[in-house]
């Protein structure tokens, strides 16, 4: 069986800027307005195929949950840079942000049509009366060289959300009202939704040092250091819920590199992608006891699996063997470290011993390795 319906989108879109620029006692500062237009619309298609082979779906109950979507958005930007110097710039920037329903929030059935699990059957289920997730998004940088050999880029952000789009866990025994048009042998279901409130706010900084700079001995040696930070909270619009931790957010994470380059060849250490990363817990699905009585919505009871942190090591290099011709490879988890991501992960639970399994089978690769070849013509 598909694992979601066909469909079909169209995004039209067009963009107005300008930078407009001013000298204020020798340094440049700039104002940088914009405006953005969007539209897309998506339908599904072929609903017969989606119910093919299956013996708890048909077409009519699929064409009931799925329908016709689309919106047009008008998305405000406008930025303000002013240079330090003449190769640092810090900058202060607002854009209003749109992200459409993409077609598996949409039409993603994904186990809709099966029949295995008995009364632990689950499916997970799309929602065409999704709407245009919104975002207010400010954000103030350094960007540039702070001095010779040190070069240097970090933000503060703030990013208000509304109609963020999230999954909710609801069971027929709870929740009977969002059981209506899917097969009774289904028990569980996570469908797309609009959360009416959610923010992220955080920040990331990364710099480089090049020792070349000031100890020519070692000329070519270089240090890469960065960190990124987020927490996010999201809010339902049923009576009585309240902020909880936006599960989606990844944990903080950082990068310790270090690299060496001479002529004609080049070779570089450095961990690899989020390399430490720091434990979490995703909390509770607490939307799945709505009863929206405006009374305070209860904790749930499930218990997931808290993502430990890991830290890993990598090693790459690159040699360039002729002026068209590069040879790269390298070594990933280099330690061979046992551990899990956690924006995969996040989901599983601890009850059972299906859980259990399903931990070990999300464990990430161990000890890798990867060489290949790049021709410029």
């Amino acid at each position: 069986m598909q694992p979601e319906a066909d469909s079909r989108s169209y995004t039209l879109g067009g963009f107005v800027q300008d930078k407009i620029n001013f000298d204020l006692d020798s340094h440049n500062f700039a104002v940088i307005p914009g405006v953005r237009v969007v539209h897309q619309s998506t339908k599904p298609e072929n609903l017969s195929d989606l119910a093919a082979n299956s013996s708890v779906l048909s077409e009519s109950s699929v064409a009931n949950l799925y329908g016709k979507n689309s919106d047009t958005q008008v998305l405000p930007s406008l930025t303000f840079q002013y240079d330090l110097t003449p190769r640092l710039m810090t900058y202060l920037q607002y854009q209003r942000g749109a992200q459409f329903p993409n077609a598996s929030q949409l039409y993603g059935p994904w186990n809709l049509g099966s029949s295995y699990a008995g009364s632990q059957q689950y499916a997970l289920i799309g929602n065409t009366d999704l709407k245009t997730e919104t975002s207010d998004n400010l954000e103030w940088g350094l960007k540039g060289e702070v001095t010779e050999g040190i070069t240097l880029r970090t933000a503060l952000f703030y990013n208000s959300y509304k109609n963020f789009i999230a999954y909710t866990r609801y069971t027929r025994a709870n929740n009977p009202g969002q059981f209506t048009n899917v097969p009774s042998n289904i028990y569980t279901i996570y469908q797309a939704e609009n959360r009416d409130k959610a923010y992220i706010y955080g920040g990331e900084i990364s710099t480089k040092f090049n020792f070349g700079t000031w100890f020519e001995q070692v000329d070519g040696l270089s240090a890469t250091l960065a960190l990124a930070i987020a927490k996010g909270n999201r809010k339902s619009s049923y009576s009585g819920d309240k902020y909880v931790d936006l599960d989606s957010v990844a944990p903080m994470k950082a990068i310790v590199g270090r690299g060496m380059g001479r002529s004609g060849e080049t070779l570089r250490h450095r961990p690899g992608r989020r390399p430490l990363s720091k434990g979490n817990r995703r909390p509770p699905p607490t939307a799945k006891s709505y009863s929206n009585s405006g009374s305070a919505i209860t904790d749930a009871s499930s218990d997931y699996m808290r993502v430990p942190g890991y830290g890993m090591l990598d090693w790459t290099a690159y040699w360039q063997v002729a002026k068209n011709v590069r040879l790269n490879g390298g070594v990933y988890n280099l330690t061979d470290r046992k551990y899990w991501d956690y924006l995969s992960s996040r989901n599983i639970e601890t009850g059972t011993n299906q859980d259990a399994n399903d931990k070990a089978l999300a464990v990430m690769p161990g000890r890798t390795w990867q060489l290949g070849v790049n021709v410029d013509f």
